[in-house]
């Protein structure tokens, strides 16, 4: 199931608990959706007299349990955190209103949040009171979008390789037909050069081998 599926499988499981909610006797229902990692504040207000305020939690599965169970005597009060939330919550109180946050939401944050009053009075009597009930959501960071591969690179142009291929060719041939020539013309300067000059007894003996031919 994917995340989004699994987001409104959540959003219609919480709206069949919200409408159990408000067949019940609740007096005031509030619909908040937050982000994972953000923070959720609870104004649980009561116009009468208490001595206990409880922020009960009902999950999508459908289990109940107390968040925070906030004990407000005469001379002191006493607040009692669940081992769930110790240390995500913060408790403040003024006048007839109790405030109670939910730091660093997470998905399993999700669920109905009922804000229960109660009060003992001086004969015994146990009055209880549910001011509000809040239906919060929490949303998971949507999924980073996958980068693509980078393509390809282009095969290269046949074209350039056959252009290529023939400058390459005309460059060598040119330079072959360059050393054929200087090897060439190295050949014919040296057949041109002149001979060395004969000493005198070299000369003598070429007269006399004329002359022997001469007579003979």
């Amino acid at each position: 199931m994917t995340a989004c599926g699994g987001g409104r499988m959540n959003l219609a499981l919480l709206l069949t608990l919200v409408s159990c909610c408000l067949a019940s006797e609740a007096k005031k229902y509030n619909f908040k959706t937050r982000n994972q990692g953000e923070d959720f504040t609870f104004d649980c207000c009561t116009n009468g007299t208490w001595t206990n305020l409880r922020l009960r939690q009902t999950t999508i599965s459908n289990t109940n349990k107390d968040i925070v169970n906030v004990h407000h005597g005469r001379d002191n009060r006493k607040e009692t955190i669940g081992h769930e939330h110790q240390g995500r919550l913060n408790v403040s109180t003024k006048l007839k209103t109790t405030s109670i946050t939910i730091v660093s939401l997470t998905v399993e944050d999700t669920a109905l949040y009922y804000c229960h009053f109660s009060h003992v009075d001086d004969l015994g009597n146990l009055h209880l009171d549910d001011r509000e009930v809040y239906a919060l959501m929490v949303k998971a960071p949507p999924p980073l979008p996958s980068v693509p591969p980078p393509p390809p690179p282009p095969p290269p142009d046949s074209s350039f390789l056959i252009l290529l291929t023939s400058v390459m060719a005309c460059a060598l041939s040119i330079v072959v037909l360059v050393i054929y020539i200087v090897c060439k013309a190295r050949r014919v300067h040296e057949g041109r050069l002149p001979l060395p000059p004969q000493s005198g007894d070299t000369v003598y003996e070429d007269m006399r081998r004329s002359l022997r031919r001469g007579g003979d």
